[in-house]
C-alpha cells in the first residue's frame, strides 16, 4: 500500500507585517530620507514631527491599502513558492 502525505503552508499576515510595508513605502518620500532636526529648536523639531506625521496617516487612510499590501505580497509568495518548488 502506498501513501502521499502533502504539506501545505499558508502565510498569515499581521498588522505589523502591514506596517513594517508602510514604512518601506514611506521611504520612496524624499521627506522621511532627510536628517532629523535633532539640534534644531524646539519649534522646528515640532514642525518636522507635523510633517512626519502626516504621510504615515495619509497612507493609512487609503481605502485600498490592504488591497495594495495584498498585491505587494501575493508577488513576494510567488517568489517563495517557486524556489520551493524547484528542489
Amino acid at each position: 500500500m502506498r501513501s502521499l502525505h502533502v504539506t501545505c503552508g499558508l502565510q498569515t499576515h499581521t498588522p505589523t507585517d502591514l506596517m513594517t510595508w508602510v514604512c518601506e513605502q514611506l521611504l520612496t518620500h524624499e521627506d522621511w530620507r532627510r536628517d532629523l532636526p535633532l539640534l534644531t529648536s524646539p519649534d522646528v523639531q515640532a514642525d518636522a514631527v507635523d510633517r512626519m506625521r502626516k504621510r504615515p496617516a495619509e497612507l493609512l487612510d487609503d481605502p485600498m491599502l490592504l488591497g495594495r499590501y495584498r498585491a505587494a505580497m501575493d508577488g513576494q509568495d510567488a517568489v517563495t513558492l517557486s524556489a520551493a518548488g524547484s528542489t
